[in-house]
């Protein structure tokens, strides 16, 4: 028969350890990451008596995490969702406030050159309004500048925080697969210490604060992590390897490549839009190119349009006018070593159609003819001495006995590259042609 002693004994024990596995979620109720802990009780095998079954009392099986996985996944994707939203609303304000601004921006500016322009149309012979047109014309172009400058600043440091959120990336990744290597000591997740599981979460939570992840994991709790759509996209942690994540920044078009082992297989990730870094990556394709895209757009209408408007007009000394404005496209010349001597200048003639695309140039000694390409439309020309494009004329002197490539690289962009020509007052065509 059984002991009731013993039987008293083993509930003591039992409930002691319950009594330790509450306090110790009393204790961690303010732990981040920790997740609350239940003591499974059970009963013992009982023992035959005389053709009876009595007990023998109960005793703890293990010691539990309270975890929904569903919960859990749940939990990740909103985060992901939040996260995503900071960046891209801190980012997006800073460039309304650089835009929109009646003072800093660009409209006060225009407003201003405008109405010198009509005041200067109301008395043309007037010194003083030339000189004010003219003053607010340089002012216009300062303008352009100061805002291309300051959305260039915004691209250079959300290229660094891209930068430091991949790196966080590998940084998780890899203490993931190191939590892995530890969880496949063991075959079942109920085997696991549950300070181990609350790690191997805590890591995936922050790592669907930088990017969304797809997780599937085992029977003994180790998981695989993907940034890419599908669970095998973008794979960057598989058991207890990792694989490096990093970034390809486009200076020219804002554009990221988000690539999975670099080094190795090399796997370009899609769909990367949720998190900081998917919120860095949204402002930057939704917000920020088309801004830079737009203001370049305005500064090439102001210099087309204006300088249409200019050359019909006549000037104080009886002649026709010229270009108010230029857009000067800063290149540099990148070519091999090569022994031939060359001579080669550019400069724009449509301001209109300058594209600020880097440009590639090729000659072939056979037909001695030289092509110019366009790398990001595709667009070519060929010549011997001039080849036009994008608005530019450029100008070979010199021939080669052998095949020549170099690329002509752009590295300003028209709201960089505006400026005023004419410096005398005298030379502002403020008067139509029959007076």
């Amino acid at each position: 028969m059984s002991d009731m002693l013993s039987v008293g004994s083993s509930g003591v024990q039992v409930y002691q350890r319950a009594l330790a596995t509450v306090s110790n979620n009393i204790a961690n109720a303010a732990t981040e990451g920790y997740s609350r802990q239940e003591a499974v009780l059970v009963d013992n095998d009982p023992r035959l008596y005389g053709g009876l079954w009595f007990g023998t009392g109960a005793r703890a099986d293990s010691i539990q995490r309270q975890f929904d996985a569903f919960l859990e996944q749940g939990l990740r994707t909103s985060i992901s969702d939040v996260e995503t939203q900071a960046p891209l609303i801190d980012y997006t304000d800073r460039v309304v406030d650089i835009i929109g601004s009646q003072r800093t921006g660009l409209s006060g500016s225009l407003e201003s050159f405008f109405a010198a322009a009509r005041r200067l149309s109301t008395d043309a012979a007037s010194p003083e309004l030339r000189m004010g047109f003219l003053s607010e014309a340089e002012g216009l172009t300062a303008r352009l500048k100061t805002l291309s400058g300051q959305l260039d600043s915004i691209a250079i440091e959300t290229d660094e925080a891209v930068k430091v959120n991949v790196g966080k990336i590998n940084t998780l990744t890899e203490q993931l697969a190191l939590v892995n290597a530890e969880l496949n000591r063991r075959n079942t997740v109920d085997q696991q210490a549950p300070k181990l599981l609350d790690h191997r979460d805590s890591l995936l939570r922050e790592l669907a604060g930088l990017a969304r992840i797809r997780v599937k994991e085992y029977r003994s709790g180790v998981v695989d992590v993907s940034l890419g759509p599908t669970d095998n996209q973008g794979r960057v942690v598989e058991g207890k390897e990792w694989r490096q994540v990093d970034a390809v920044l486009d200076e020219r078009t804002l554009g990221v490549k988000i690539i999975v082992d670099p080094r190795g297989d090399y796997e370009v990730v899609s769909g990367v839009n949720s998190g900081t870094l998917g919120g860095i990556l949204n402002f930057r394709d939704q917000i920020l190119a088309p801004s830079m895209a737009q203001l370049d757009y305005i500064a090439q209408t102001i210099a087309s349009q204006f300088n249409a408007t200019h050359e019909l007009g006549v000037d104080a000394t009886g002649k026709l006018g010229g270009p108010l404005f230029t857009i000067d496209p800063v290149f540099k010349l990148k070519a091999e070593a090569s022994t031939a001597r060359l001579a080669i200048q550019w400069e724009v003639t449509d301001p209109a159609l300058t594209k600020f695309n880097s440009i590639d140039l090729r000659y072939d000694p056979n037909v001695n003819r030289w092509t110019a390409t366009d790398v990001v439309t595709g667009d070519s020309v060929s010549g011997t001495e001039e080849l036009a494009l994008n608005g530019m004329l450029i100008r070979i002197n010199g021939r080669s006995d052998k095949i020549e490539e170099m690329r002509l690289e752009a590295s300003n962009r028209p709201a960089t590259g505006i400026r005023r020509l004419i410096e005398d007052p005298r030379m502002v065509s403020a008067a139509a042609p029959f007076r």
